[in-house]
């Protein structure tokens, strides 16, 4: 897997689904760290879902995560560059920021992006499906590159 650190960044999240599945696709290509923020998430209930309690690997933290030494990467709807032109950015130290389910990233934590993407698709996808999309791709930019 990668030879650099990828961390990924859930700005307020809905559904506890999404953070374990999210947590699951971050254990599958070899991520350690996951942030989350916001309160909407209780980790504290009867039932998590597996992937939260599986996957001991990914260290989950309820906070924003300091961008220093990081190229934030902001992951939204809209007219961004595509992911295929960043093949370049496999030496940098990435955090992946993905809004909530039901909004946007706010512009207080888009100003500390430096780039922006998006994924072509017809209709907006599920959040845990685009972290994983997202994790595939840097995994084939990478082997292509090696």
């Amino acid at each position: 897997m990668w030879k650099r650190n990828i961390e990924v960044f859930l700005y307020n999240p809905k559904y506890i689904e999404n953070l374990a599945n999210v947590v699951r696709s971050c254990a599958c290509f070899g991520l350690n760290r996951v942030y989350y923020s916001g309160d909407r998430i209780n980790l504290n209930q009867k039932r998590v879902p597996r992937g939260l309690r599986m996957y001991k690997e990914i260290e989950l933290i309820n906070n924003l995560p300091s961008f220093n030494n990081k190229y934030p990467i902001a992951v939204e709807v809209g007219d961004y560059t595509r992911l295929h032109k960043f093949s370049s950015l496999l030496e940098k130290n990435i955090i992946l920021v993905f809004g909530p389910e039901d909004g946007n990233i706010p512009s207080h934590i888009l100003s500390l992006c430096f780039d922006f993407i998006t994924i072509d698709t017809l209709h907006p996808l599920n959040l845990a499906n685009c972290v994983s999309i997202l994790l595939y791709k840097l995994n084939e930019i990478e082997k292509n590159t090696q």
